[in-house]
């Protein structure tokens, strides 16, 4: 059984009704998911001892001309493999919240935080929203 296949078995069987999209190459896995349920996902993806996906990216991306929502994602690559997992949500209409990973990924810290500052969206659960990139002395 290929790495894809293992990690896709695996995340879809923890998380029922996940929705799989077309891999965008050989080693990868992309997955539309409730923006509710991405702490969970997150941490399953970054503790589950067979996968060990360590978040590599996260990254806003403003779709209101196309389709009235954002866009956020997540990479992970998986260790052992190098296997590419990305997770993603969408923000609809006027909900510029998303439950932050930060608590259970310190690594998600200051990518959340410049999405805070650059989009206006803002990580519900995040323990430190100071800005990153505006900071308070900006002139």
């Amino acid at each position: 059984m290929s790495e894809a296949m293992f990690c896709d078995d695996l995340l879809t069987a923890a998380f029922p009704g996940i929705l799989k999209h077309d891999p965008i190459c050989a080693k990868s896995s992309h997955f539309t998911v409730p923006k509710d349920r991405l702490p969970a996902i997150s941490h399953y993806l970054h503790t589950q001892p067979s996968l060990r996906g360590r978040l590599t990216l996260l990254w806003a991306c403003d779709d209101r001309p196309v389709r009235d929502s954002y866009g956020l994602y997540y990479l992970f690559t998986l260790e052992a493999s190098h296997h590419w997992v990305v997770l993603s949500t969408e923000l609809a209409g006027h909900d510029r919240l998303f439950p932050s990973i930060t608590p259970h990924i310190h690594a998600a810290q200051w990518y959340e935080r410049e999405i805070r500052d650059m989009f206006g969206l803002i990580p519900q659960g995040h323990p430190d929203l100071r800005r990153l990139v505006r900071h308070e002395h900006w002139p």
